[in-house]
């Protein structure tokens, strides 16, 4: 009975195929996936899309082209070829989502910055994907935003530098609250109440006003204000 292919049931599989058409030697992919060369070499020998293959410099068995020798980014997006492109962009949205870092993704895709700008500016299906992952991670920020603020987060309760447990031994919590991240909520979703910015009426136009700036304003007025009534004070006295 044929042994079943590691790779052909690996969830990476599109990855590791993706990577080897980019240049990485197996070596590389072995160390990167935990995975056999031999597995690696025989996956791609008899089972990697035949449409993807590439030929090997002369005498380098490891080589992935006459001018891939090592696994390295891409600064264009032409330049990774047709066969896997799909995959690395579904490669690089999934992390982009999952990380909420595109730095974080490009690594994981094994590609830059510079290639995921050249793919929103040529190719229109990518652009209005990686829009979607944007949302998405947007989305992923505001809930953990509302989260720290409104709902809380358990922390341990410790007393004297010890944990304090329950009768049934587990960890004794109390909800903790961001007070700023309650601020950065409110500022976003209300700002013209909670910006940082107030507005007032001058000469029938509208003035942007620092918050600093009201601030030390109306303490100027009240210190005048008590001023002021120190004066009152003194003139009823005489």
């Amino acid at each position: 009975m044929a042994r079943a292919c590691t790779i052909c049931a690996h969830p990476d599989r599109d990855a590791i195929e993706a990577d080897r058409q980019r240049g990485a030697t197996f070596q590389v992919l072995a160390a990167r996936y935990g995975l056999a060369t031999s597995t690696l070499k025989r996956h791609m020998a008899a089972h990697a899309d035949r449409s993807s293959a590439r030929t090997g410099s002369p005498g380098d068995p490891n080589a992935a082209g006459p001018h891939a020798s090592a696994d390295r980014a891409r600064v264009s997006g032409q330049n990774i070829p047709p066969a896997v492109l799909g995959a690395t962009q579904r490669r690089f949205l999934d992390a982009f989502v999952a990380q909420v870092s595109e730095s974080a993704a490009c690594r994981i895709a094994h590609i830059d910055r510079k290639t995921v700008r050249n793919w929103e500016k040529t190719d229109p299906t990518f652009a209005l994907r990686y829009q979607d992952a944007e949302r998405q991670v947007n989305d992923a920020i505001d809930a953990e935003i509302a989260r720290r603020g409104i709902q809380g987060v358990p922390e341990p309760l410790v007393s004297t530098g010890k944990v304090i447990r329950n009768d049934d031994g587990t960890i004794m919590t109390v909800q903790k609250y961001s007070d700023r991240m309650l601020e950065l909520l409110a500022k976003a979703r209300m700002p013209r109440k909670y910006g940082d910015k107030q507005q007032i009426e001058h000469s029938g136009a509208i003035m942007a006003i620092p918050g600093d700036v009201v601030a030390v304003a109306v303490a100027q007025v009240q210190a005048q204000r008590g001023v002021l009534a120190d004066d009152d004070d003194l003139g009823a006295a005489g």
